[in-house]
């Protein structure tokens, strides 16, 4: 398989977890409405292996959800391991909770590399491991 045809394949796949997060969402709000805030928005997954990425997910989270709301980011590590990124912005658009859920058990994940670019934007603010 070629370069350029991986890079199609990883961006379907991009795609169709951004559908599929949006789309079970707008399941669960009506059935849950307590559980499932309107104001969620999901971003466009990071690949952790392009430069740069994560930073401008988090600037754009930064910049244009700046009221009470939650930012999903889903967060491709390495070889279909997903991480789920929640930023919380309270009323006044301060970052409130930043959290991410690791679903793979006994992963090694490291994540110092995300804690630091998230420092840079979010000084102060510890982005902490969920479980589930």
């Amino acid at each position: 398989m070629g370069n350029s045809e991986n890079s199609s394949n990883q961006y379907r796949d991009f795609e169709q977890i951004h559908v599929a997060i949006l789309t079970k969402l707008a399941e669960e709000r009506p059935q849950f409405p307590a559980h499932v805030p309107k104001l969620i928005h999901v971003l466009p997954p990071v690949d952790a292996h392009i430069q740069g990425q994560w930073q401008e997910r988090l600037q754009l989270a930064k910049k244009c959800y700046n009221h009470e709301n939650i930012a999903l980011i889903p967060y491709y590590a390495q070889n279909s391991h997903w991480l789920g990124m929640i930023l919380r912005f309270n009323i006044s658009g301060q970052l409130e909770q930043a959290e991410f859920i690791d679903p793979v058990a006994n992963s090694n994940f490291n994540p110092m590399k995300l804690q630091m670019e998230f420092s840079k934007l979010f000084s102060g603010v510890v982005l902490k491991s969920m479980t589930l």
